[in-house]
């Protein structure tokens, strides 16, 4: 089965929420409820690509889509509702332009147009770990405030914020004073 215009990607692990932190030789539950955001998982498999399309995302590379494709919610009358991206068990359709990174061999990919900026200690400032435009990666650059949509990356064992935000949110290069 292909969609026409969109990916198909499942939730990695079959979870639509990360619910637990896993420690040295047991495990602590952070949240039992669907209303925060930042519970939800935005790490996804992709199943299958679009009808026709030639870019770099293949089947079965690791994607950091938005957070509410996994999403589900309470209707007025208080049921669970799954997001309008929910096709069938487990599967949802997703844009391109809702996949914001993506891993093939172990490297991290920024897709079209967005960048991944590990923030500073100061305002607005970061340096662009991840891009598609050449130019940005492993500078220090200013961006826009309020471009900063925060996401948290497993490098290794490790798990790393960074901001994703679109190219055009950049702004300054700071260069080094020496």
């Amino acid at each position: 089965m292909k969609s026409v215009f969109h990916f198909l990607v499942s939730p990695k692990d079959g979870k639509q929420y990360v619910t637990e932190k896993k420690l040295e030789t047991s495990s602590l539950i952070t949240a039992s409820s669907i209303e925060n955001a930042f519970d939800v998982n935005r790490v996804g498999i992709v199943i299958e690509t679009p009808v026709g399309y030639s870019g770099s995302i293949n089947i079965g590379d690791t994607v950091i889509v938005h957070h509410n494709i996994f999403r589900d919610y309470y209707s007025q009358n208080g049921d669970i509702k799954h997001s309008k991206e929910y096709l069938f068990d487990g599967m949802f359709i997703v844009g391109e332009n809702e996949i914001f990174m993506y891993n093939q061999s172990n490297k991290w990919e920024a897709n079209i147009d967005y960048c991944i900026v590990k923030p500073s200690n100061q305002q607005l400032i970061g340096e662009v770990v991840y891009s598609n435009n050449n130019l940005f990666i492993g500078k220090r650059m200013g961006f826009i405030s309020e471009s900063e949509y925060e996401m948290v990356i497993q490098e290794g064992k490790e798990e790393v914020l960074y901001y994703r935000m679109k190219n055009s949110d950049i702004c300054i290069e700071y260069e080094e004073f020496k």
